[in-house]
């Protein structure tokens, strides 16, 4: 990890840091919504969780995907079958009540 940071920090600070908008956009979309509602933490917890038990991320698990391994296989049906579940079980559009706020 540290070696990845010696490579990013030099690179954000001299080229995102002096960017007044992004290269193909008119303005960064800086999130504006503060606020952390249920689905937010239950679906936190839960890929923590995961990952816990299944011991590796899910990123570097779709990379491993070409060697051809059944727990790999597994895993990444898992994941997929969760994804759907997740999305089939809760709408973009359902009014969750935050849970905590944050005023600054």
């Amino acid at each position: 990890m540290g070696g990845a940071l010696l490579v990013f920090v030099p690179g954000y600070w001299l080229v995102i840091t002096r960017r007044q908008a992004p290269l193909y956009e008119q303005s960064y979309d800086i999130p504006r919504h503060k606020q952390l509602d249920k689905k937010l933490v239950v679906g936190a917890v839960m890929f923590g969780i995961g990952w816990g038990l299944a011991g590796i991320c899910p990123g570097p698990a779709v990379a491993s995907v070409g060697f051809g391994s059944y727990e790999i296989g597994v895993f990444i049906a898992a994941m997929l079958a969760g994804s759907l579940l997740a999305s089939r079980t809760f709408s973009s559009s359902d009014n969750q009540t935050p849970i905590l706020i944050n005023e600054s």
